[in-house]
């Protein structure tokens, strides 16, 4: 099934395919699909109503998932990295295909699912056309550093003053 074709799937179910960010295909007979957690509820009670069955505890890292007959003959190391190898190269295309912004908030959720590189990240954020130019601040670092050492819970402080 190609991409277009899960999307088109997916809208007539009443899905919204914009809130769709990613479609993969990580195991055989497994779609996964990259929502924005708020999505989320939304996304499973239409899949629910549709009876469509959903696997909560799906381990796109598990060996198991290579389905290629080259691998049968490795070690259990060999299949780890193999499937570890896939996935980044997976989490890769996505983080392509996204905006900056988002593929920031999603890099830092695939991080901390430990599903993606470090490398990974950095190569593609690096690379992407939209991000931001220039830093967001041109702050002195010793600067900072001596604000740092600053009082800031003074009486006089901003909030003594009421709302501004």
């Amino acid at each position: 099934m190609t991409y277009t074709e899960a999307r088109r799937r997916l809208s007539r179910l009443g899905v919204d395919s914009w809130r769709i960010l990613d479609v993969c295909y990580p195991a055989h007979s497994v779609v996964g699909l990259l929502v924005h957690l708020q999505y989320k509820p939304a996304l499973l009670s239409l899949l629910e109503k549709a009876k469509i069955p959903t696997l909560d505890t799906f381990d796109p890292l598990d060996p198991a998932n290579l389905a290629d007959p080259k691998f049968d003959s490795v070690s259990a190391e060999e299949r780890s990295h193999a499937i570890s190898l896939i996935n980044d190269d997976r989490s890769r295309k996505a983080l392509e295909r996204l905006r900056y912004p988002v593929a920031v908030s999603v890099s830092r959720y695939l991080l901390a699912q430990a599903l993606v590189s470090d490398e990974t990240v950095s190569e593609v954020l690096s690379a992407k056309e939209d991000r931001p130019k220039t830093a967001r601040h041109y702050d002195d670092m010793a600067e900072d550093m001596a604000l740092d050492d600053y009082e800031h819970h003074r009486p006089a402080s901003r909030s003594s003053f009421g709302s501004l």
